[in-house]
């Protein structure tokens, strides 16, 4: 990240929370100053553990709160700062009650951040979690799409995007797996039997609009047609869908992620699946190594000089790497898809960012894994593909589709814990409605598969996950007098 340096605004070891310590005094303050001079940006960061801060950048802080005692914080504490909006005074003063930490705890521990909006981060202590990797990877995504759209001050969140952001090429990738397999889990990772896959090409948001879908590609696969999901008719798509076989399947995903075109080889790629677990057990088979992609989009945002800590993607756990490496194609599936040959004009990928858009949604939601599809996670997220809305049944062309704009829906809209309470309230507001079906996982089957070790991600600190470069219970009192 850039060397830039923030003011805390409210919450655990503010530097400023208004002159006579009321919230709704301060929204009012801060909300007037903004409006009268035009530079008050508020900023949202995550910290390593997951906890949220409301932040003021250095640069603009003597305009809006005056001087104030401490030492500001440095852009590298935290995983993630990204824009965050507030509709009036009420709502910034409802967003401060939150952050205000609570007293309490056994005597004699240390302090922590015990605020309704942080404490369930902070229990676990300061350093780097599994919740805090996911909220960061979360408001990447949001901030990347204002950097594509050039709406937002670089400066005021420490980045410094690569110049190879700005020739993204964004792609959204589904499946549908025959849901009567009976093998072990592994077994159905390393084989995984495919009834048709999908993708859709977007043209990247900018200036001149949203995402919007350019081309979809649609293949069912010739080995897998015998194969029948009970109760779910396959569905095509008029002079889009094709019959390939798994080695033509594989060739035209090559095609895709290896173009031709000179011009295209430096033009990063943004890969977005829903559910990346079984999305890489999919393309490992059909002979493409997502293991070697990156994981988020930190690399895009930062210059490699100053990226934060999760730049290239957050480490695999031990059990999940191993469960990966155990998970390798089989030499029958080289021959299948190809073999290890090589062209002797081979064509160079370029880097591909991995986005799991089922964990977005999980860490804006709460809600746990089991039982969700792509047309579910659509569904709640009220995301329609009006061009594609008459095509009903399982059709992988469709569902990529909506990915693409299930995507699109969370990383357009507010900060990960504002956009959770905007959406509970539509939840709410639709509970009394008759419930929807259950339906099996896009590309998973049965429901119990999905319950896999591998699969589940701990809401604790991650077990042996590096600790921030900086200690925030080192500070003391007098730092912030």
């Amino acid at each position: 990240m850039m060397p830039v340096q923030y003011y805390q605004i409210g919450g655990f070891r503010a530097h400023w929370r208004g002159n006579d310590f009321d919230n709704d005094n301060a929204a009012k303050h801060l909300m007037q100053k903004g409006v009268k001079l035009s530079d008050f940006s508020s900023t949202t960061g995550i910290h390593p553990n997951g906890a949220s801060a409301l932040l003021l950048p250095a640069s603009r802080s003597a305009a809006v709160i005056g001087r104030v005692r401490g030492r500001p914080y440095e852009a590298h504490m935290f995983l993630s700062l990204s824009p965050i909006e507030f509709a009036g005074p009420a709502s910034l003063a409802e967003k401060l009650k939150r952050l205000e930490s609570k007293k309490g705890g056994p005597k004699g521990a240390e302090p922590r951040d015990r605020s309704q909006a942080n404490t369930q981060y902070t229990a676990g202590g300061p350093r780097q979690s599994t919740d805090g990797e996911r909220r960061a990877r979360f408001e990447h995504q949001r901030v990347l799409y204002q950097v594509l759209q050039e709406a937002i001050e670089l400066e005021d969140y420490a980045l410094a995007p690569a110049k190879s952001l700005y020739r993204c090429r964004i792609c959204a990738f589904a499946f549908n797996l025959w849901a009567a397999d009976t093998r072990v889990l592994p077994d159905r990772h390393a084989e995984p039997q495919m009834l048709d896959i999908g993708w859709t090409e977007f043209d990247a948001p900018s200036q001149e609009g949203d995402l919007t879908p350019a081309s979809t590609t649609h293949v069912v696969i010739e080995e897998g047609r015998l194969y029948k999901n009970h109760g779910k008719r396959p569905a095509t798509l008029p002079d889009v869908t094709q019959t390939l076989t798994l080695k033509e399947c594989s060739r035209l995903l090559k095609e895709l992620l290896t173009p031709e075109e000179n011009e295209r080889r430096d033009q990063p790629i943004l890969f977005l699946v829903h559910n990346a677990t079984w999305a890489k057990s999919v393309l490992r088979a059909l002979g493409v190594d997502a293991n070697q992609w990156k994981g988020g989009v930190s690399d895009l945002l930062y210059s490699a000089r100053s990226a934060p800590r999760l730049a290239g993607g957050v480490p695999e756990s031990g059990r999940a790497a191993k469960t990966r490496s155990r998970s390798r194609s089989p030499q029958w599936r080289e021959a299948l898809v190809g073999g290890r040959a090589r062209s002797p004009h081979r064509r160079e990928q370029p880097a591909v960012h991995l986005v799991d858009v089922r964990e977005l949604y999980e860490c804006v939601m709460h809600v746990p894994k089991e039982g969700d599809t792509v047309r579910a996670t659509a569904r709640a997220l009220n995301v329609k593909d009006d061009e594609r809305e008459a095509v009903d049944g399982l059709c992988a062309g469709t569902e990529s589709r909506l990915v693409g704009l299930a995507w699109e829906a969370m990383a357009m809209d507010t900060a990960v814990d504002e956009q959770r309470a905007i959406r509970l309230k539509f939840h709410n507001h639709d509970a009394a409605m008759p419930p929807m079906p259950p339906m099996p996982p896009a590309g998973a089957g049965d429901a119990d598969e999905e319950v896999d070790p591998n699969d589940i991600i701990p809401s604790g600190r991650a077990q042996g996950a590096p600790g921030p470069s900086f200690d925030y219970d080192d500070l003391t009192d007098s730092d912030f007098e």
